[in-house]
């Protein structure tokens, strides 16, 4: 006797108990480190940054304390919110130059290579060994300052324990970056077909004009995606400050304010540092936001 079609669509198929089994196997370690590490954590940090201490008991004067020295630029918040913002801008210089850096070599300009090798170097060399490379170089013994301090008699002070420490972690930050971002940007070029590029040189766009006409236009998703990127990371630039002052000489960052406070142990100001990470996360959303609609207001995507 032949089934109807009703019967066939209304028949279930029998669950299959191991492939069950096998995805909540698999899923299972994932879920756990999303509720023990970060949803735990979060719930925890919460309930933290509304408690006094040492009674623990319930208070906003944690989230008063955070607001008020945030916008006070003596204060430790307000000096590492003026130092994150600079890191923050170092940042998105260095998204520029790497744009550029990887159009030089994606046109095969002179001094293309010199370039890839110099600024591949650092990637290839471990951040703490780089560092203390840095740092050797610009000792008052060290070969930049003996020449300009021996050979020319500048009498310039050693960079690294003067104010002029934020400037040579700002230069290094700019160096050492542009190599990771070499990668990304010349990957993003090496997609664009040649009739496009060749169709510039046609309508005689220059090396400038294809590089904002038609190069820019082009990788503009992934720059939109870079962008965002950095806007969510806003408040965790904190640069190459642990290892080069330690927050000395006016260079500390809030990450590396919050860093110092677990890393000391120093209890009385947990319910305070779990009010500054709530802060910055509900001021990192509309920075988000500004920054999306900054990109996507004055670029295109352009699809091909």
């Amino acid at each position: 006797m032949e089934i109807s079609k009703k019967q066939k669509i209304g028949k279930r198929k029998p669950i299959n108990k191991w492939a069950v089994a096998f995805i909540i196997v698999g899923l299972f370690p994932t879920i756990s480190h999303l509720l023990i590490f970060w949803a735990g954590v979060q719930l925890t940090g919460l309930v933290q940054s509304f408690q006094e201490y040492p009674t623990n008991g319930f208070t906003f004067s944690n989230y008063v304390r955070a607001i008020r020295w945030f916008f006070d630029s003596s204060s430790v918040l307000g000096q590492g919110l003026i130092n994150t913002t600079k890191f923050f801008v170092t940042g998105l210089v260095g998204i520029f130059l790497a744009m550029y850096a990887a159009y030089m070599l994606y046109k095969k300009m002179a001094g293309s290579r010199f370039v890839r090798t110099t600024l591949y170097l650092p990637s290839a060399i471990s951040g703490y060994m780089l560092v203390t490379l840095y740092m050797q170089i610009l000792t008052s013994n060290g070969a930049v300052m003996s020449f300009l301090n021996g050979v020319l008699h500048l009498n310039i002070p050693t960079p690294l324990i003067v104010e002029e420490a934020m400037g040579m972690m700002i230069f290094y930050m700019l160096w050492s970056s542009l190599g990771g971002g070499l990668i990304v940007w010349f990957g993003a070029m090496g997609r664009i077909p040649e009739d496009l590029i060749e169709y510039g040189r046609l309508e005689g766009i220059g090396a400038v004009g294809e590089f904002f006409k038609v190069i820019v236009p082009l990788i503009w998703p992934t720059f939109v995606t870079i962008i965002t990127l950095n806007c969510v990371g806003f408040f965790g630039s904190d640069g190459p400050v642990f290892l080069f002052t330690q927050g000395k000489y006016g260079t500390t960052t809030i990450g590396y304010w919050l860093f110092e406070i677990v890393y000391n142990g120093d209890v009385s100001n947990y319910g305070f540092a779990m009010s500054v990470g709530w802060v910055l996360t509900f001021a990192t959303v509309p920075l988000v936001v500004i920054g999306r609609w900054v990109t996507r207001r004055f670029g295109q995507e352009v699809e091909y």
